[in-house]
């Protein structure tokens, strides 16, 4: 048997901690060759623990793509690029040789090279503590998470940039990439092995690990991307200008039996995830989270329903997530997004920070409590006219504009605004000031909740749009009086894939397939609007059809996923990323969408000059969000390039 030395791989290797995870706290200490590393039962299991260390820091925000790459936050302009790199990438300088984003193509070919030397050393190990038979059982679950690996990994790296190297085997060979076909085949064709291998869940203590409903799950996913306009038609050219050698591995002709088959995958992940139990989360508990609130209306748990889905860990509607690191704790998200002051301090800094904000483009993009999108009600509808003086106007007997009244619970749930509720410090409900000059206001708990924004403005952390973000906050968070004193709530979940998720799915993959919603796929849209508190018998577009059915199945799911990382590739494989960040969606009536920052002018200290519609407050601050073509797909570094002749760069870089 070949030896190598294991200790360069593990040097280095960050690993989960998580309270209900306890398999990813262990990983082989000084292990220096692979007849130690598959000793017995305990090593071989460690071995394969570490092969998941090297999944995207999800919950880091500041790095990994997905999170802070899209218009739907803005982040305070002052901050530098080197502590937040997702800044150097929205302002297009995605080949610069500082950005700092999570290296896709490193890690996830190193942790593939991994799992084929698992796959290769595992039949080695012999049990200390357990029966032979046993053994052999977990051998073959273990072969299957490995092969769910493999391809977990893989999907990654065509998900961040098309085509890509496949790697079958130990061997590190120079390889060219491969079409777009024969990367979904191989990708789907490894998740099918997995799902064959592995047990359908998982109990809570491997929570995170690989299950068959996860593996359906993602190979529906998969098959997904590859059926869209990116991957399927190239309906915008972003790639007839790239060399030749890559126009050769895309499919620049669309082809409808994708969809279909994209479409059989997500029943098939649909059937056996809910056979598992596995369904729309709720709010079931019978009191109010609030103190003292009455008993919960109807209208009041649909609120309820939306504001947890995404901060009650594993919830019901999980099909699998993500761990957490203890590098990147959850604080980091909540302090950065609470706004400034939430704890009674006078001053900005310190904690909370309040410096990522919601930007009218995601403000806008939710629908009316009538469950319609609210440049297409008529101004009877809405009760104001869709201009800017009509949506910005305060009505009488109100404390915010008409925007932000009358909007469906998603919105509420997501969304925090001047003069609305926010819920922190173990659920107070404190009123929202985020006008300038708000110091020493307080709320109904006789809290401050202002924007901190007290000689100049310029010189303080802000939320730059006049907006907060909610949802992915949890309410049981406390931020005290003193400056440092911080107690967030440490949930290290990220929900990778949800059945809300394939639900949309299945109506997307059914419009684009049929042209028409089925019945399926209208029952899992009313299921998402009956959860929300809107009429899902009636949804707006149920009759709909073609290309218009099409874009309102796409409006549907980036309001459902919102702030989920999911606009990112959403916008990406549907090549509407150019459309949306330079040419104005949907929405947009009134005013220019353009740069994909705008917000309110929060250097207001009145309602007549906080509620106007601006995109650049401080000249020189912020920078504008710059998007071309070439940003569909992430670029190779050059370092991997030179290492891999047979290598093609990514069109525009």
């Amino acid at each position: 048997m070949k030896h190598y030395s294991i200790i360069v791989l593990f040097c280095g290797i960050w690993l989960f901690t998580a309270t209900s995870c306890d398999f990813l706290d262990v990983v082989p200490d000084d292990t220096a060759t692979l007849a130690d590393a598959f000793k017995n039962e305990t090593t071989t299991e460690a071995f394969l623990f570490t092969t998941y260390s090297y999944q995207m820091e999800y919950r880091n925000w500041r790095s990994v793509p997905g999170r802070l790459t899209t218009n739907e936050m803005v982040a305070e302009s002052r901050w530098g690029d080197i502590w937040f790199p997702f800044k150097l990438y929205n302002t297009n300088q995605t080949g610069s040789s500082n950005l700092q984003l999570y290296d896709v193509w490193q890690n996830s070919y190193t942790a593939i090279r991994l799992c084929y030397i698992f796959l290769e050393n595992v039949d080695n190990a012999k049990p200390d503590n357990i029966s032979v038979e046993a053994f052999e059982g977990l051998k073959n679950r273990w072969k299957g998470e490995a092969k769910f690996l493999i391809a977990w990994y893989h999907h990654l790296l065509f998900q961040h940039y098309g085509p890509i190297v496949l790697i079958e085997g130990v061997a590190n060979a120079q390889q060219p990439r491969m079409s777009i076909d024969e990367c979904v085949n191989a990708i789907a064709g490894w998740y099918d092995e997995a799902a064959e291998q592995l047990p359908a869940t998982v109990g809570r203590g491997d929570l995170g690990r690989a299950n068959k409903m996860a593996a359906l799950a993602m190979k529906a996913k998969l098959l997904l991307y590859a059926a869209s306009p990116l991957f399927n038609g190239d309906p915008e050219g972003v790639f007839t200008e790239a060399n030749p050698d890559f126009k050769k591995l895309m499919n620049l002709q669309r082809d409808n039996a994708k969809w279909e088959r994209a479409l059989r995958a997500i029943e098939e992940a649909i059937t056996f995830a809910e056979g598992q139990g596995v369904k729309l989360y709720r709010f079931e508990d019978s009191a109010d989270p609030v103190a003292g609130k009455p008993a919960i209306t109807p209208e009041r748990r649909a609120y309820l329903n939306v504001r947890n889905l995404a901060i009650v860990n594993w919830n019901s509607e999980v099909i699998w997530g993500y761990t957490g690191s203890a590098q990147n704790d959850p604080d980091e998200w909540e302090r950065h997004v609470v706004p400034g002051g939430m704890g009674g301090r006078s001053r900005a800094f310190g904690n909370p920070v309040g410096g990522l904000s919601p930007t009218l483009a995601a403000v806008k993009i939710f629908y009316s409590a009538n469950g319609k999108p609210l440049e297409k009600e008529s101004d009877a509808e809405r009760g104001y006219p869709w201009t800017e003086d009509g949506r910005m106007t305060i009505p009488e007997g109100e404390n915010t504009c008409h925007l932000h009244l009358n909007r469906e619970p998603r919105f509420y749930a997501a969304i925090g605004y001047d003069g609305g509720i926010y819920e922190y410090n173990d659920w107070k409900e404190h009123v929202l000031n985020l006008k300038c000059g708000a110091v020493g206001q307080t709320d109904i708990n006789g809290l401050y909740v202002g924007q901190n924004l007290e000689n100049s403005v310029a010189n303080q952390d802000r939320l730059e749009t006049g907006y907060a973000v909610k949802k992915n906050v949890n309410p049981t968070g406390v931020a005290g009086t003193a400056t440092g004193d911080w107690t967030p709530i440490r949930r290290y979940m990220w929900t990778l894939i949800r059945l809300g998720d394939l639900y949309l799915q299945y109506a997307e993959a059914c419009a684009e397939a049929k042209g028409s919603l089925d019945t399926k796929a209208q029952e899992y849209i009313k299921r998402i609007h009956d959860r929300a508190g809107l009429d899902g018998d009636n949804f707006y577009y149920k009759n709909y059809n073609g290309a218009q059915l099409v874009e309102a199945v796409r409006r549907e799911r980036m309001i459902e996923l919102i702030f989920e990382s999911q606009w990112h590739y959403d916008l990406r494989r549907w090549e509407m990323a150019d459309k949306w960040f330079n040419q104005g969606m949907w929405a947009s009536e009134g005013y220019s969408d353009r740069e994909g920052t705008w917000g309110l002018n929060i250097t207001g200290t009145t309602n007549e000059i906080f509620y106007k519609e601006v995109n650049s407050v401080y000249s020189g601050y912020r920078a504008p969000y710059v998007f071309d073509k070439r940003m569909y797909l992430l670029p190779i570094a050059i370092g991997h390039v030179n290492i891999n002749e047979l290598l093609v760069q990514n069109p525009g870089f």
